[in-house]
Formats: C-alpha cells, sequence, structure tokens
C-alpha cells in the first residue's frame, strides 16, 4: 500500500520504495547522484542512505559509469568525425598508401578508411565516374596527340585530321616549363583544330571554369565602332582620312559587370547607407586563345594588367595614339552595354531593391531566382523547386511542432522562431526589433544541439551540419558570425559547466556578450585598423536571430535574464524516430521557407500591419504589474508571427478557415507558458530566495519527507537519521539540515539547468543570512545560524523563519 505522508501543503500519498520500478528507482537515484563523481562507494554504510539499500546504490552506480562512458566515447568520436572533415572533405582526398600505418594525430588508419568509406556512399558516385572517364579519354588523345615544342607558338595551327573524328575534349601538355590547358575543337567540314592555352598563374577559378568549357571560335575580323580586329591585330580607324593607327593584338569583349553592394551600418544598427565596387569579367583574345578574367574598375584601361593576364602573348605600341585609341576603345566597350549586369550584395536577407522588399540568398532573388540580383556569400541555399508552396511540404514541416513529444511548448516555440527569424529586419524597420535570444539548455544526450540544428539551419543544410560556432571559440570571433546570416538563425553551440574558475569567467562574459548583443540588437565596433585591413565597416551590424545550446545558463547579470528565453530539455523530450525523420528530409525546412519567404515579399504591407496591430493588441492586455517589457515585446512579436504563418497557411489552402482560431490559441498558449516561466524564473534574483524556491517546489512535490512537529510527541517518534533527512516545521520556523537543504538546492538547479553557485553546505548559509531567511541565535562571542534541535541527536539544523518561508512560496509559487 502507498504510503501517507503529511506535509506543510497537506497530505498525499507516495509509493514505497519496493514498489518502485528499476526505471523509477534509478531516476530518484539520479536526483540525488547527478553524477558518478557525486558517489564515494568506499563511504556509504551497510543500510545504504536517503533510502537506498547499498546494493542498489553499487549496482546504480556502475550504470551510471556505463552511462558516463558512451557520452564521452560519443564525445571522442564526435571530435574525430570533425577533425577529419576538415582534413579530408572529400574521399578523393585520402590516399591510404600515403597514410602511414600508425595513422595521423593520434587517429589510427582504420578510422579514417571507415570515414573515407562513409563518405563515398554521400558523394555524387555519377558525376565522379564521369570526371574519371574523361581523364582516362584525356589522357588517350595525349598520347596520339605530341606535339613538338613551338606546336603552340603558331597562332592558327592546323593539323589534318581522319574525317570521321568528331568530338572535342580538353587536352593537358607542357611547353617550355609551362603548364596549360588546351582545349581543341575538330571539325570534320574544315579539318582544323584551335588550341586555347593559359598560364596557370593566370588561371582564376571564373578563368579555369570558362577555358574547361571554352568552345572554338576561329580568328575572323570583326569590328566595334572605328576599331578593327584583323589578321590578330587590333587597328583604330579613323573616319575622316581612313588611317589606320595599330594598338596592339587583343580583342576584348566584356561579358559581365559585377557590382558588389556592401550595407554600411551604424551604432544603431540601422543601414545609413550602401558602398558600391564593380568588377568587370572580360574575354581577351590573343593569338588565336581566349582568356576569361575578372579585373577591377581600375585595371580596365591599364593595358598592362591586361598584358599579364595573357601570359606575355599581348603586347601594345607605345606611341601616344595608341595608348589614347586604346583608352577610347575601352570608353566605347563600357558605353555600348553589350554585357550583362550583376548586383551582387554581401548579405543575405531582406533588401529594399528598387522601392521593393527583396529577400536575397546566394541563389538569387526568392521568388524570382533569374534576375540579376544575388548575395555573394560562402553559405548556399539548397531547396526543391518542385516542391514549393506543395502540400506535402506544408505537412512535413508542420510535424516539426510535434518533435518534443513530452514538451510540446519546446517544439512549438522553435517552430515559430524558425518563421520569426527570417522577418528579423522587417520587425526592424517597424521599430519592434525582435529583442532576445533563445537558449536550449539541458543535459548531455538530451538530443538539443541536433535539434537546434534541425530547426535553424537555413544555409548549408546537409548531414554532416554542426552550430556555426561555439562558445569555446573567442570573444571577437562569435562577435563576427552576428553578420553572417541576414535574416536567418546563428546557431552558438556549447555552454559548458567549467570547473576551472578562469574558464568559467570567461564563458560567461561570451555567453552574456551574445545575449546583450541580440538583446539590444547593438553592432560591436571594429578597430579601424581591422576595418581597413579586411575591407569592412566600423560596426559589425545583427543581421539574424540566434540560437544557444547548452548544459547550464549561468548568466549573473539581472537585466540579461530578460533578453533570453530558456527552453528546458530533458533525456526523453525529444520523438527520435521523427528526429530521424528530419535529418532524411535536410530539404524540407529551406523549400517551405521559400514558399513562405516568397508569400512575405508578396503581402509586406500586411505583414507591416499585422507587427504594430499585435504591439498594440498585446500591450493592452493584463499582465503581472512588475512584469519587465521585454517578456511582454517578447508576447506580442511571437504572435505576431503567429498571425502571419496562419495568414499564409490559410492563403495557400493548407489550414482550413473555421480551424484557425483554434491553432493559433494552442499556439499561443504554449509559447506563453514559455515566456511566463522565463519570466517567474527572472525574478528570482537574489541567491538566498532561489535556495528557499528550490525547498518549497521539494516540498510540494513530496521530494522531500516532512514532519509537523508542532505537538512533542511527533519530534520524540523521530529518530536521527529520520530527523536529517526531512523537512521539519512547526507555528513559527521550518526546520532543515545544511545537508538536506544542500541535496535539494544541487536537484533543482539539475532540474533548472542552471549553475551550481555553491559547492557544499557550509555555503548556503550566506546567501540565506543576507536575505533574514535563517534565525541567528548568539553563542557565547559568536553568532551561529544553525541550531540544536532536541537532546536526540547532536546535528544542526537551519531554522527558516515560516513568515519568510511563506511569502516566497506564495510569490513564487507558479515556477
Amino acid at each position: 500500500m502507498p504510503k501517507r505522508i503529511k506535509t506543510f501543503f497537506g497530505e498525499y500519498e507516495v509509493p514505497l520504495y519496493e514498489e518502485m520500478s528499476e526505471e523509477e528507482k534509478f531516476e530518484a537515484f539520479r536526483e540525488i547522484f547527478p553524477n558518478s563523481q557525486a558517489i564515494n562507494i568506499e563511504s556509504i554504510p551497510a543500510e545504504g542512505i536517503h533510502g537506498f539499500p547499498k546494493a542498489d546504490i553499487e549496482k546504480f552506480y556502475r550504470w551510471l559509469l556505463e552511462m558516463e562512458e558512451e557520452a564521452r566515447i560519443e564525445q571522442a568520436e564526435q571530435e574525430i568525425e570533425e577533425e577529419l572533415t576538415e582534413c579530408f572533405p572529400c574521399s578523393r582526398d585520402i590516399n591510404l598508401d600515403e597514410i602511414p600505418e600508425e595513422g595521423i594525430n593520434g587517429i589510427s588508419k582504420e578510422r579514417i578508411q571507415r570515414y573515407r568509406d562513409d563518405l563515398r556512399e554521400t558523394e555524387n558516385w555519377d558525376a565522379i565516374a564521369r570526371r574519371e572517364n574523361e581523364e582516362a579519354m584525356m589522357r588517350n588523345l595525349e598520347e596520339q596527340l605530341t606535339p613538338s615544342n613551338d606546336f603552340f607558338s603558331t597562332h592558327g595551327t592546323v593539323i589534318p585530321q581522319h574525317n570521321d573524328v568528331k568530338l572535342k575534349k580538353a587536352v593537358e601538355s607542357t611547353d617550355n616549363n609551362k603548364d596549360f590547358t588546351a582545349i581543341q575543337s575538330l571539325n570534320t567540314h574544315t579539318k582544323q583544330v584551335q588550341v586555347t592555352y593559359t598560364d596557370p598563374k593566370q588561371i582564376t577559378s571564373l578563368n579555369q571554369a570558362k577555358i574547361t568549357n571554352a568552345t572554338i571560335n576561329f580568328t575572323t575580323e570583326r569590328s566595334v565602332g572605328n576599331y578593327v580586329f584583323k589578321n590578330g591585330e587590333l587597328v583604330y580607324i579613323d573616319p575622316t582620312n581612313g588611317s589606320e593607327t595599330l594598338i596592339g593584338n587583343i580583342w576584348i569583349t566584356i561579358q559581365t559587370e559585377i557590382i558588389y553592394v556592401e550595407e554600411i551600418s551604424n551604432a544603431q544598427n540601422e543601414v545609413v547607407r550602401t558602398e558600391k565596387t564593380t568588377e568587370w569579367v572580360l574575354d581577351i583574345e590573343c593569338m588565336g586563345l581566349h582568356f576569361t578574367v575578372k579585373t577591377s574598375v581600375g585595371a580596365l584601361y591599364d593595358y598592362n594588367k591586361l598584358m599579364k593576364y595573357t601570359a606575355d602573348r599581348a603586347y601594345r605600341e607605345v606611341d601616344a595614339d595608341a595608348k589614347k585609341a586604346f583608352r577610347q576603345y575601352m570608353v566605347l566597350l563600357v558605353s555600348l552595354r553589350n554585357f550583362r549586369t550583376e548586383v551582387r550584395y554581401k548579405s543575405t536577407g531582406w533588401k529594399q531593391i528598387k522601392d521593393r522588399w527583396c529577400y536575397l540568398t546566394d541563389a538569387g532573388i526568392i521568388g524570382m531566382p533569374n534576375c540579376n540580383y544575388r548575395a555573394e556569400v560562402e553559405y548556399k541555399y539548397t531547396y526543391d523547386p518542385k516542391k514549393i508552396d506543395a502540400t506535402e511540404t506544408f505537412n512535413d514541416f508542420w510535424k516539426m511542432k510535434f518533435l518534443s513529444a513530452r514538451k510540446p511548448e519546446n517544439s512549438v516555440f522553435l517552430f515559430h522562431y524558425t518563421c520569426l527569424a527570417v522577418m528579423t529586419t522587417l520587425f526592424q524597420e517597424v521599430g519592434h526589433p525582435i529583442n532576445f535570444v533563445v537558449a536550449l539548455i539541458g543535459t548531455t544526450n538530451s538530443q538539443k544541439t541536433v535539434t537546434g540544428i534541425i530547426f535553424t539551419r537555413l544555409y548549408n543544410r546537409n548531414t554532416k551540419a554542426a552550430a556555426d560556432i561555439r562558445f569555446d571559440s573567442t570573444n571577437a570571433a562569435i562577435m563576427e558570425k552576428t553578420s553572417t546570416y541576414g535574416d536567418a538563425i546563428l546557431m552558438v553551440d556549447d555552454i559548458l559547466p567549467y570547473d576551472d574558475p578562469v574558464w568559467a569567467k570567461q564563458q560567461k562574459k561570451t555567453v552574456n556578450d551574445v545575449i546583450q548583443t541580440y538583446g539590444d540588437r547593438t553592432p560591436k565596433m571594429r578597430s579601424e585598423a581591422y576595418a581597413k585591413i579586411n575591407n569592412v565597416s566600423r560596426y559589425s551590424p545583427v543581421r539574424g536571430c540566434c540560437l544557444m545550446t547548452g548544459e547550464v545558463l549561468d548568466l549573473g547579470f539581472e537585466s540579461n535574464l530578460t533578453r533570453v528565453i530558456k527552453l528546458d530539455f530533458e533525456r526523453g523530450d525529444i520523438d527520435l524516430q521523427l528526429l530521424t525523420y528530419f535529418q532524411q528530409n535536410l530539404l524540407n525546412l529551406p523549400t517551405f521557407m521559400y514558399g513562405y519567404i516568397k508569400f512575405i515579399s508578396e503581402n509586406i504591407a500586411d505583414v507591416f500591419n499585422i507587427i504594430e496591430q499585435q504591439f498594440v493588441k498585446t500591450r493592452m492586455s493584463s499582465f503581472p504589474p512588475n512584469m519587465a517589457a521585454r517578456f511582454i515585446d517578447c508576447i506580442a512579436i511571437m504572435s505576431a508571427e503567429v498571425s502571419i504563418f496562419y495568414s499564409y497557411a490559410v492563403t495557400k489552402g493548407f489550414v482550413r478557415n473555421e480551424d484557425v482560431q483554434r491553432y493559433m490559441d494552442s499556439d499561443m498558449q504554449l509559447i506563453e507558458k514559455i515566456i511566463m516561466k522565463n519570466y517567474e524564473e527572472s525574478r528570482i534574483i537574489s541567491p538566498g530566495i532561489r535556495i528557499i524556491v528550490a525547498l518549497c517546489k521539494a516540498m510540494k512535490n513530496g521530494k522531500v519527507e516532512q514532519c509537523d512537529i508542532s505537538e512533542k510527541e511527533n519530534l520524540e517518534e523521530l529518530d536521527e537519521v529520520d530527523m536529517e533527512n526531512m523537512a521539519m516545521f512547526d507555528s513559527y520556523y521550518v526546520y532543515i539540515s545544511p545537508d538536506k537543504l544542500f541535496d535539494i538546492y544541487m536537484n533543482d538547479c539539475k532540474e533548472m539547468n542552471c549553475a551550481v553557485t555553491y559547492k557544499s553546505s557550509r555555503e548556503l548559509k550566506n546567501p540565506l543570512k543576507k536575505d533574514d531567511i535563517l534565525l541567528p541565535k548568539q553563542e557565547g562571542n559568536n553568532t551561529r545560524y544553525s541550531h540544536k534541535l532536541c537532546s536526540k541527536t547532536s546535528k544542526r539544523f537551519y531554522w527558516i523563519k515560516l513568515d519568510v518561508f511563506k511569502r516566497i512560496y506564495d510569490e513564487y509559487q507558479t515556477i
């Protein structure tokens, strides 16, 4: 039969230890001993402690060791995987014959081979096979064509070929110790071959791509304006008298004008101006060869630089007339505008382009992929164009709301935070910037990191995706990342519970800096030297949102408690089957977001209106009188996003009109539950009050035995062990041993994912004394804050003032 327990809060039933399952016993054991370091097996008496028999303690201790060992192995394997990924991004980079038997950097050769085999399974083998086949054909062709040393020195060399030869392949050869790429195209009608080559030092990635895919253009006479290219020479013909001025031996075609745009922000995170620079992509024809180069504005009229691109094959006349004619030739080419213009921003996200709000990625403007605007960034936006705005895509994204099975509020909040992040600039534009970050805090193996990646990784979405940066990076490196993703989420992993006070202090400062930067949306000012050397603006703008993960969240700054929304994660919270599904269907999120962002851009005025309306509506609602304005604005921000999301869902027919309000109310209820929980926790500023709140929760939830000792006989029935492991109370005080209170405090820190500020029961006295919670007594010349309760025990107890205890309980009972 369950045992009935009388407590300060009333009577309740608890199961007997013998009636608990093994899992329940182990969970109870973990609450007292969170890790193996907390247990000293040799010091445990034969009868056990805390109600646990010694045999069970030894068994659970072995289980705990096994779990910790598995976690260590998993961490080590992850570190090896990251190092291998950095060293060998492609399986072709791994040559096992060159790797010594003992391995490299402590990683065995067998492990490297296993990594290579796994990598090969994810690579595009069709493309690799085609490339290897082409290389084999190139080698065969090179054996057939063994040119003499002067083969490439003659312009327009003609080689007789058999009539049935029809091929077009790249040939690699050597000329005077210079590598070059030759492109030949054999034509059965002309029986001629044109060869194009370039010095490898002049080959840019753009040039290499152009050469590899080149087709043959036989040198023919061509002209533009009064300029003629004939017999391999550029000539200016004076229209007045027909005289000719020889300029040189190159013919230039401007293929692309690239305009780079950098947005310059001020200290208020506002874009105050844009700076533009221009580059030109040119095709230079010289000696029958074609060189594709990229050059800046200043070099466009510099013939000497253009000569270098041809590996010294070009020449020019040095007289003044030739120089003047060349400058006029380049001016004519620019003024004719027979080229494509591309505008490339240096960041992604929302931009005002021609008085219209557009969302820019490396693939172009969302909704207008073929336009000439795009972001020049390293990270790629990959999606499935066939599934944009498809019901299947929406339904898959909708499932992400149910990823957290035991705590649905966590996945619902992340679901809408993901949708919110892509509107960061729009909220700032209407004067309501997103003023908080989200932190996923939980124990190891609670799946917080992988969950964060699933929800946040909009770019570079692949199976090897990791957090954008970690908290063990330098503060400067993390701050530089704040401008990385425009209108997307930056993920910073992994806040650790350092034992070393130096590391703990450094990490706390970094965490608080990140929270304050995003919470206030204040850019960090770079040094003038750094900005000049790296060609960046003085201020590093805060372009998107931030999600952090960690085991603990110890801020220490009262104001920062309102800038972060903490989601608590525990083992078993995440539906692993559903998590695996999302890991296997990586393109669903960016594909859904493409349609969602496109809808926003098409209804931008309505979006701005919804944001304004929700702020007015929320601020007029009833909230606790002392609730921080940041939390109220957080509710308004999330409410606006929920309204925008369901406007999209209804418009596209994914959700019925009659169901919308029910879904919105359900989502907002869970979102507000998260925000209000964070608000309640932020109110516990005093460490002493935090300790008493932990005791209140333990007593209310039956996690500590209680006894009313108002009647003396009740106290007399207790033995010494009982007294040391329970909370007792009468009409004036709550009595508890320092060791027991410390155990309760430690367990509460674990449940709340808070840093453990105090390391022993002795240290609890100072915060409790500071808040006038304990009864002091004068003993001789000393004032003591723990006292004996009766003659049955020599142990001392804290005497907690009952009126203070009740006040704290009444004020913080919702936590």
